[in-house]
């Protein structure tokens, strides 16, 4: 690269040659695609098992595992998959090029947003309704139906889907060029009271859930 300075201050360019990377499987990118192999198949079997069976897919507890198990298959289907194209591209060093296109970032970071919120509300729900079923069994059994446990998966989706739009939706528009600076996060201006203001509601849904297994114990 030759830069060359005048009193007119104007800079001009010559001999400027592109870097390309030529894709390459790597351990990081086997694993990922071993995991994406693996997880689909296993969350699948275990699935299908539930769903073909009456009796387990209407099991209130049941609910909150096919749950699960839905986000683990499409993480393993979209997450993984992504990110072993990406890592063909690792050359190393801090920072990987990502060559993938703009599309497939945003939904690279959708499904991890969305997905991972999902899966530790979904074990939240679990935890709870197992001490609600030791603490309080006659209450648990009175009162976690079917009916009960579709209600809070539900919700779960409606709600983690409005608060994740927060970041979904502005984030295409203030994220860089992917190709130069890499599919990472981008700073979303928001004003400090509204960053509390999400960090703090994205527990609400555990909290609705252990607040309304007690008040129907009582």
């Amino acid at each position: 690269m030759k830069i060359t300075f005048n009193h007119s201050t104007n800079i001009s360019f010559q001999n400027v040659t592109m870097v390309t990377f030529t894709p390459s499987w790597n351990f990081n990118a086997l694993f990922l695609l071993l995991m994406a192999i693996l997880g689909t198949l296993i969350s699948g079997t275990i699935l299908s098992v539930i769903l073909f069976n009456r009796r387990l897919r209407t099991h209130p507890f049941h609910i909150y595992v096919i749950n699960s198990l839905t986000i683990n298959i499409i993480s393993s289907l979209v997450q993984y998959p992504i990110g072993a194209a990406s890592e063909r591209y690792d050359t190393g060093q801090t920072f990987t090029p990502w060559y993938l296109g703009t599309g497939a970032c945003n939904l690279y970071f959708v499904v991890i947003s969305v997905g991972e919120s999902a899966m530790s509300n979904t074990h939240a729900f679990m935890a709870a309704s197992r001490m609600w079923a030791i603490l309080l069994p006659v209450s648990y059994r009175l009162h976690h139906t079917t009916k009960f446990a579709l209600t809070a998966v539900g919700c779960q989706w409606v709600y983690l889907w409005l608060m994740n739009l927060c970041f979904i939706v502005p984030g295409p528009l203030f994220r860089r060029n992917v190709e130069m600076f890499g599919c990472v996060y981008s700073p979303i201006p928001y004003p400090w009271m509204v960053r509390i203001w999400l960090c703090s509601a994205h527990y609400t849904t555990k909290v609705i859930f252990t607040h309304y297994s007690v008040l129907n114990a009582r």
